[in-house]
């Protein structure tokens, strides 16, 4: 596989800008037969962009697919990890982990890039005919209140849109999910 370095001109408002360099390569058809690019631009030097431009290629073939392996529970903890503990208040991250739970409970050993509206929306369902305490009257579980519902549904939701900001993912499945 082959790509190409080509050189910019960085503009600023009304002045000539320095030179920068970058690279593209291809990355297989999607699926409307188009090709897909794989593009990044700012090296302050040639040298830069050739170097990025080889380790790139050889990410591309160690997964040409560009699916990530990690589960849903891998890739949640992961999110946690790098940018809620990072930004949020620890109370937050601690509500993002107890809601977190639920959605790793039902579909946690699902590969990322392999859930589906169908099975978010079933796991969804579940939470809220029987996804609370066990207890003697509810054997399988307590429903869980509407709210608690949504608010699983708004955490995975949000870690969708962090795979999709960290190019794991295209789409978001969670945009398909009724609640």
């Amino acid at each position: 596989m082959q790509g190409t370095i080509t050189s910019y001109k960085q503009r600023k408002k009304g002045r000539k800008g320095k030179k920068s360099w970058g690279y593209r390569f291809r990355a297989g058809k999607d699926a409307n037969g188009k090709w897909k690019w794989i593009v990044k631009k700012g090296f302050e030097k040639e040298e830069e962009a050739k170097k990025a431009l080889r380790l790139a290629i050889i990410e591309h073939e160690k997964n040409p697919s560009g699916n990530d392996p990690r589960t849903f529970a891998e890739f949640f903890d992961a999110w946690i990890r790098e940018h809620c503990e990072r930004n949020c208040e620890p109370t937050t991250v601690q509500g993002y982990q107890a809601k977190g739970e639920y959605a790793k409970r039902h579909f946690g050993s699902t590969l990322l890039v392999k859930l589906t509206p169908l099975q978010i929306e079933s796991a969804l369902n579940s939470l809220r005919d029987h996804g609370g305490k066990k207890t003697e009257q509810a054997t399988q579980g307590r429903p869980l209140s509407a709210k608690t519902v949504r608010e699983v549904a708004a955490v995975v939701n949000a870690t969708f849109n962090v795979a999709i900001r960290w190019g794991v993912l295209d789409a978001n499945p969670m945009r398909r999910v009724t609640l």
